[in-house]
């Protein structure tokens, strides 16, 4: 039996996860998830590819507002601040969107804790970003789509092979389930999980992000380097599968939840 083993939401953009008993889903993805983006001077977005660090940043979300901490430091972020009003366009890999900059005390936070000029950037309601393979899929600062999902038969496959194992966060999944072989979501089209329909628009293509411990925000090799032996396809390292939400009752789903191959 495949079921849902852990879900995770990724409020903002390359820095630390929550892990979710339930999520709350979206035409975007999971509530929050990549909601607020890291951009440089120049409006660029700013990942873990070009500060590894990023990974050391943890997040938590109240009723009311975001946290994030970094060392010994940290700030908390309105979720709802209607004095934001300074739209800006930024840039998601070559990809123009409009976003809202957030209070230059936040900024200079995250400027104080990397070292260089930051600023911090949330989804504007007026923005309008579509995955490229199905433009009726709209995404919010998410690389390729709204939901990402891998097996735990996947990453048991890949530590097999490593002389030292990773952790599942290397891979930045939405969705963990347990059950079947590895690679079995490779063979998938459509899903369904609870009263929730999903169908799968693309493998998702690896990049330098899996390297970095996110314990440490130290880079390595691995898992790239073993996984290019066998998971190279048309030049890229392919490793779990993006999907779509194509129809809800209820817009939730839950660890525990029964995954029904369509």
């Amino acid at each position: 039996m495949l079921k849902i083993s852990k879900l995770y939401v990724y409020p903002v953009k390359s820095l630390g996860r929550i892990e979710l008993q339930s999520a709350t889903l979206s035409e975007t993805g999971f509530e929050y998830d990549r909601h607020w983006m890291l951009t440089n001077k120049n409006g660029k977005h700013i990942t873990q590819r070009e500060e590894p660090k990023l990974a050391l940043f943890q997040v938590a979300l109240s009723q009311d507002s975001l946290l994030v901490t970094y060392k010994e430091s940290r700030i908390k972020i309105r979720l709802e601040n209607p004095t934001l009003k300074e739209p800006i366009l930024v840039s998601v890999f070559k990809e123009k969107v409009e976003a809202i900059k957030e209070e230059q005390v936040v900024n200079d936070w995250f400027s104080g804790c990397l070292g260089k000029e930051m600023y911090l950037v949330r989804q504007s309601s007026a923005a309008k970003r579509w995955v490229k393979q199905n433009n009726d899929a709209r995404i919010l600062f998410q690389d390729g789509a709204q939901y990402l999902v891998v097996g735990d038969s996947s990453l048991d496959d890949l530590n097999s092979r490593l002389s030292s194992p990773v952790k599942m966060n290397r891979f930045r999944p939405n969705i963990v389930f347990t059950g079947g072989s590895s690679f079995i979501e490779d063979q998938w089209k459509k899903i369904r999980i609870s009263n929730s329909t999903f169908e799968i628009t693309k493998s998702c293509a690896r990049c330098t992000v899996t390297t970095v411990n996110q314990e440490t925000g130290e880079k390595g090799e691995e898992p790239l380097k073993t996984l290019s032996q066998y998971r190279l396809s048309e030049r890229k390292i392919w490793f779990g599968r993006y999907l779509k939400l194509v129809d809800s009752k209820d817009f939730t789903i839950t660890v525990g939840d029964k995954i029904s191959v369509m």
